[in-house]
Parts: C-alpha cells; sequence; structure tokens
C-alpha cells in the first residue's frame, strides 16, 4: 500500500536538507550514546539532526560546535571511526549554565561535615569549585560544599571532570586547526576559573596538534572578564 507523505512535512524536510548542506556551523551532540549532528539555525527554523557517521565527508569544512564535553569526548574517542572530523570546533565550556542558576550558599547547619574553602587536600574539581565562588565573603570563608545547594553544586564539579576527560581522549596529531571559545554561560563565573578551563582545554590541543593551531574567543563575545580569558589562550605558531 502506497503511503503519502503529507506536502508540509516535505517541504520541512526539504528545508532541513537545504540548511544543513548551506550552515557554516554543526552542533554535535550525543543522543542515546550515538553522536548527532544538528546544523544550527536561527530560532523558528526547521531542525535536523542525522548520525554524525551519516554526514558526507565534504560537510568536515564546516565548524562543529560542542556545549557538552561527554559528546567532544566522544568524538575525539571515535576518530578511527567513518564520521567526519572537522579543522575548525566552537567550544561552550559554560552552557549548561546558560539556564541554570550558579550555587548559592546557605547559612544554615554550617557545623555539618564537608569540604571547606580552607580544608587540605581538596580534590582539584573541589579547589576549582571554590575558585569560581563568588568569595571572598568573610561570613562565608568556611562554608562547607555540602551546604552549597544541590544539584547546581555537584553539577559544577562535574563538569570540570568532564572537561578534563574530554581533553584526556584528544589523539597526538589531531586535525584541529582552530578553536573557538564561547564563554556563554559564564556571566557570574570567577574570571580565573574560566580562564583555567579554556587553558586547560587549548592548552592540551595546541600541545597534541598535527600542525599550525590557533584559538581565539568569539568575535562577539560578552563576557565582562574576556580580556582576562584571552590571556590563558594557548596557540602554537598563530597569535589569538
Amino acid at each position: 500500500m502506497d503511503i503519502t507523505i503529507p506536502t508540509m512535512e516535505i517541504n520541512k524536510l526539504a528545508a532541513g536538507v537545504k540548511i544543513l548542506m548551506l550552515g557554516t556551523e554543526i552542533l554535535i551532540f550525543l543522543s542515546a550514546g550515538n553522536l548527532m549532528a544538528s546544523p544550527i539555525t536561527p530560532s523558528g527554523t526547521p531542525r535536523i539532526s542525522v548520525p554524525l557517521n551519516e554526514l558526507p565527508d565534504y560537510l568536515s569544512t564546516r565548524t562543529f560546535v560542542f556545549e557538552d564535553p561527554k559528546a567532544l569526548k566522544a568524538y575525539f574517542c571515535n576518530t578511527g571511526s567513518t564520521h567526519p572530523t572537522a579543522t575548525k570546533l566552537r567550544l561552550v565550556p559554560m552552557h549548561q549554565f546558560i539556564n541554570n542558576p550558579l550555587p548559592t550558599v546557605s547559612l544554615d547547619g554550617l557545623s555539618g561535615e564537608g569540604w571547606t574553602r580552607h580544608s587540605r587536600d581538596q580534590p582539584p574539581e573541589v579547589r576549582e569549585f571554590f575558585k569560581a565562588m563568588p568569595f571572598p565573603y568573610p561570613s562565608l570563608e568556611w562554608v562547607s560544599i555540602d551546604h552549597i545547594t544541590y544539584p547546581e553544586g555537584q553539577e559544577f564539579i562535574t563538569l570540570n571532570s568532564d572537561w578534563r576527560a574530554a581533553c584526556r581522549a584528544v589523539p597526538k596529531r589531531h586535525k584541529v586547526e582552530e578553536i573557538t571559545f564561547d564563554l556563554a554561560g559564564s556571566k557570574k563565573l570567577n574570571s580565573s576559573y574560566v580562564a583555567r578551563l579554556v587553558q586547560l582545554v587549548s592548552t592540551i590541543l595546541a600541545v597534541k596538534a598535527a600542525g599550525p593551531f590557533r584559538c581565539r574567543l568569539r568575535d562577539d563575545e560578552p563576557y565582562k572578564y574576556k580580556d582576562r580569558v584571552t590571556g590563558a589562550l594557548a596557540n602554537d605558531g598563530v597569535s589569538g
């Protein structure tokens, strides 16, 4: 039996394919453990998503955008597969904080146990977390991490760990030539934390690059302390 596809659905599909072919940026994300690709489109336009390994190789000339560090890790861990690999990436390391509030501190029950700003032998993720908090406030110097509102506090620590894991997955002599850092979500974050994370990612990619490597902030970056972050960018042979 023949199946008739509504004209409206055909038009949506055609529009989506056109966007995929003409778009300059493609979002790479994980869905059910699979790497997917979706062209970044203006609000209100149709969205189309396809498995990354089904994209034609010539689309590797587009900029691949990563908002999720786990997707970036999967992308690098599967470089031997048939999916296209881009020479230009845009990374949005603080994306999950665009709509989520930053951790807030409760002053109730501060006698509880847990890591504090002055605890010894803090794990790296805990140190980064406290450095990113809006300290110092005299009354909060000894606040325990256990009294920072969940889940945002733990998500912040986990995010840092996930970007580190993504960096460990970067292969030697990778083909990435340029990275643009998008600091969306960093509005209220301590600039030293943002700079350290950017420095970590950019340095590892620069060291492992097969050829010349460049990284920069996006041209219209609105982050208030972007000048402090720019100094943390690592480049190989080209200034950022």
